[in-house]
C-alpha cells in the first residue's frame, strides 16, 4: 500500500499543534455526521468520510466494529477532517491538514484498517492515481470506482460529473428550500455568474450589489460581462440598504443582488418592491445563508434566482468547492444547466456560450449526507449567537441584529481599534476573523471614480468575527467573552 500520510501533512500537523491549542483527538473535533461510504461492485474499497464539523462519532468499539464489518476483505479507509473555527493565513491550511491526518491516524489505530485523508483528493500537489491506488484500486491495480455513501449510495468512475448523486442532491436541495429547481455547479461564484447569464444579463448591463461582501459577488457580475454598481449597506443589518438601492438604480440597471451577509437576511420585502417597480430581477446571494428564512420562507426562494456556495467553511459545506443555482423558473434552470457544461444541449451541440461549471459527484454525495442535519446545525448557531448577545450586552460594542431566521454563518461585533483588539485576543489564545477588511469599491479591481460609501467603509475597519462554529464555540462562549472584554481594555 502507498504511504498513508504525506510528509507535507505531517509538517502541517506539527505546525498546527505548535500554533493552535486544540486536542485533535478530542471527540468533538473528530465528530462526524457522515459515517461511512462503501464501494461495492468493481472495487472492494471503503471510503469513510468523517466530518469533524458536526456531531459525536459512536464509541471507539462501536466505530471499530462498524468499519471492520464494512471493510471485510482488507478495505482501505479514507478519513477527512474539517477546519474548526476562524484560522487565518497558513494556520487555516495547517489546521485542516492536521485535522484530517489526526482523524485518519485515530481510525487506523482503533480499527486496524489503513486510513488516508480524503483531504488529499482536493489538493493539487498529490497525484490522484497514487491516492486512488491506495484506496480504490481494483484487482488489476487500476482505480475503478470511488464510492461515497450513506445507506448505500454510490459514485461510479463513469459518473464523476453530472451523475445520479448530482441529480439526487439537486432534487433534495430544491425540496428542502421549497423551490422548483436547483442546478448544481462548481462554486458559489459560478452559481452567481451563471444565474446572471441565464437571466440574460451581460455586457454593458449594470447590477447593483452591496459594498460590504466578499469580492466573489462582484467577480461573478464581472464574469457575466456586466458592471457591478455598489450600494451602501444598512448600519444595523449590514446588508443592502433599500434606500441606497433606490438611489443607485439607473437606466442600465438590469438586476439587484442582495447578499444575506453572515447569514442575516437582507431587507427582501423592500428590495423586491423596488425591483418590481423598476422591472428588474433579484438574484439572492445566499453563499452564507443556507437554511436561513424570513417568516418561515427560505432565503433563496424570494428572488428570480439565487446562488449558494458549498465551500467547506459554509453552514452546509462540501469537501471542496461546490455551489448551486436555485430558481422556480424552468427556463432559467434549463439555461443554467446548459451553461454549466459549455452550453451543450443533450446532443452535444453548443446552443449558447457556457463554461466548465459542473459539480462533481463526490461533493454532491457529501452534501446529500449533510443536508438533513442543516437545520439542527443552524439551531445550534442561533443558540450560540443568543448567548453571545446576552453575555456582550453590557459592552459598548455593536452586535449583529437578532433574527429568528438567521443562520449566523458569522457573528461579527463592531469594535474600535479592531486590529489591536484582534491581536490581543490572539495573544490570549482566541483567534478571530475579519469579514471583510475592505469594501468592494476599495479594491483596485472594482474602483469606481473615487466614490465613498460611508457605512460600508466604517464597518470594514471595525467588524470582528468571533468563533460561532458549534464544534469550537460550544462550551467556550464564556472564555471568548472574557478574552474580548480583557482585550478591549488593553
Amino acid at each position: 500500500m502507498s504511504r498513508p500520510f504525506a510528509s507535507s501533512y505531517l509538517a502541517g500537523e506539527a505546525a498546527a499543534r505548535a500554533f493552535i491549542p486544540h486536542d485533535f483527538r478530542d471527540p468533538q473535533v473528530r465528530a462526524a455526521r457522515t459515517r461511512a461510504a462503501a464501494a461495492r461492485g468493481a472495487s472492494p474499497a471503503l471510503v469513510a468520510v468523517l466530518r469533524a464539523q458536526q456531531a459525536q462519532l459512536p464509541p471507539s468499539a462501536a466505530r471499530a466494529a462498524h468499519v471492520e464489518a464494512l471493510a471485510a476483505g482488507g478495505v482501505a479507509v479514507v478519513a477527512t477532517g474539517q477546519q474548526v473555527g476562524l484560522f487565518l493565513g497558513p494556520l487555516y491550511g495547517f489546521y485542516k491538514a492536521a485535522s484530517a491526518v489526526a482523524i485518519a491516524r485515530a481510525l487506523t489505530a482503533e480499527t486496524g484498517v489503513p486510513c488516508v485523508p480524503l483531504f488529499w483528493l482536493q489538493t493539487e500537489d498529490h497525484d490522484f492515481a497514487e491516492i486512488a491506488s491506495a484506496t480504490v484500486a481494483d484487482r488489476d491495480g487500476k482505480p475503478r470506482r470511488l464510492a461515497l455513501a450513506d445507506d448505500g449510495a454510490r459514485i461510479s468512475i463513469a459518473h464523476r460529473l453530472l451523475g445520479p448523486e448530482i441529480a439526487a442532491f439537486e432534487a433534495e436541495f430544491a425540496r428542502y428550500l421549497g423551490a422548483r429547481h436547483a442546478v448544481a455547479v462548481s462554486s458559489g461564484t459560478s452559481a452567481l455568474s451563471i444565474a446572471l447569464a441565464a437571466l440574460g444579463i451581460g455586457a454593458g448591463d449594470e447590477v447593483i450589489v452591496p459594498a460590504l461582501t466578499a469580492p466573489a459577488t462582484a467577480n461573478a457580475v464581472c464574469r457575466a460581462g456586466a458592471i457591478p454598481i455598489f450600494a451602501d449597506v444598512d448600519p444595523v443589518t449590514r446588508t443592502l440598504d433599500p434606500g441606497a438601492v433606490e438611489a443607485a438604480i439607473g437606466p442600465r440597471t438590469t438586476a439587484i443582488v442582495p447578499v444575506h451577509l453572515h447569514g442575516i437576511p437582507a431587507a427582501m420585502a423592500a428590495i423586491l418592491d423596488i425591483a418590481a417597480r423598476r422591472g428588474v430581477p433579484v438574484i439572492e446571494d445566499c453563499a452564507q445563508a443556507h437554511g436561513a428564512s424570513i417568516d418561515g420562507r427560505m432565503l433563496g426562494t424570494m428572488g428570480h434566482a439565487a446562488a449558494f456556495s458549498f465551500y467547506p467553511t459554509k453552514n452546509l459545506g462540501a469537501a471542496g468547492d461546490a455551489g448551486a443555482i436555485v430558481t422556480s423558473d424552468p427556463a432559467v434552470a434549463e439555461r443554467a444547466r446548459r451553461m454549466r457544461s459549455h452550453g451543450l444541449d443533450d446532443h452535444g451541440v453548443a446552443t449558447m456560450v457556457g463554461e466548465t461549471g459542473r459539480m462533481d459527484e463526490l461533493q454532491a454525495a457529501i452534501l446529500r449526507v449533510l443536508l438533513p442535519h442543516l437545520d439542527e446545525a443552524n439551531a445550534e448557531r442561533r443558540a450560540l449567537a443568543a448567548r453571545y448577545c446576552h453575555e456582550l450586552s453590557d459592552l459598548q460594542i455593536g452586535l449583529p441584529p437578532w433574527h429568528d431566521g438567521a443562520a449566523y454563518h458569522q457573528f461579527a461585533v463592531l469594535v474600535e481599534q479592531r486590529d489591536e483588539v484582534q491581536a490581543r485576543m490572539a495573544e490570549r489564545g482566541v483567534l478571530t476573523g475579519i469579514h471583510y477588511a475592505r469594501a468592494l469599491h476599495q479594491h483596485p479591481a472594482f474602483a469606481q471614480d473615487g466614490r465613498t460609501l460611508p457605512v460600508a467603509e466604517h464597518l470594514c475597519t471595525r467588524l470582528l468575527s468571533l468563533p460561532i462554529q458549534p464544534e469550537v464555540a460550544t462550551g467556550r462562549i464564556a472564555q471568548v467573552v472574557a478574552c474580548l472584554k480583557a482585550s478591549l481594555g488593553g
